[in-house]
């Protein structure tokens, strides 16, 4: 009998856990209004990633999320974008190194921070994930 009650404790545990993982993640959806998404490349650990997305002619519109870099492990990490979640939209990212919230640009136009934009693709986790690029 004891053996009985133990195993029922366990798989209640077991199915209100596994109801409210489903329930978390059902809320990280763009249909919640949430995005979440993995930054790769991250080579310095000071400097804060900006990660946006939408229609950079209609600011407005866009949603967007900082990162701390010293908050990235092995070059990654990650921030949930909430609002209107448009998967049509464009994602952008850079790391902004000196702190001005501005892609910096050298003398000949290229930028010199990481930076990234493309369309959203989800993993089968629902997550977008987007790699910094660096020009210099």
């Amino acid at each position: 009998m004891k053996k009985f009650i133990v195993t029922a404790a366990v798989a209640a545990i077991a199915v209100f856990t596994g109801n409210q993982a489903m329930a978390q993640a059902a809320q990280n959806t763009p249909e919640a209004g949430n995005l979440k998404v993995r930054i790769t490349g991250i080579r310095e650990n000071t400097g804060t990633v900006m990660v946006a997305l939408g229609d950079y002619t209609d600011l407005g519109n866009m949603v967007g999320e900082m990162v701390p870099a010293s908050a990235a492990q092995d070059g990654t990490a990650e921030c949930v974008l909430t609002g209107k979640i448009d998967l049509g939209a464009t994602l952008y990212a850079f790391l902004d190194t000196n702190g001005n919230f501005n892609l910096d640009l050298g003398e000949r136009g290229i930028p010199a921070e990481g930076c990234a934009f493309g369309p959203v693709t989800l993993d089968e986790n629902g997550t977008a994930t987007i790699e910094l690029k660096y020009y210099n």
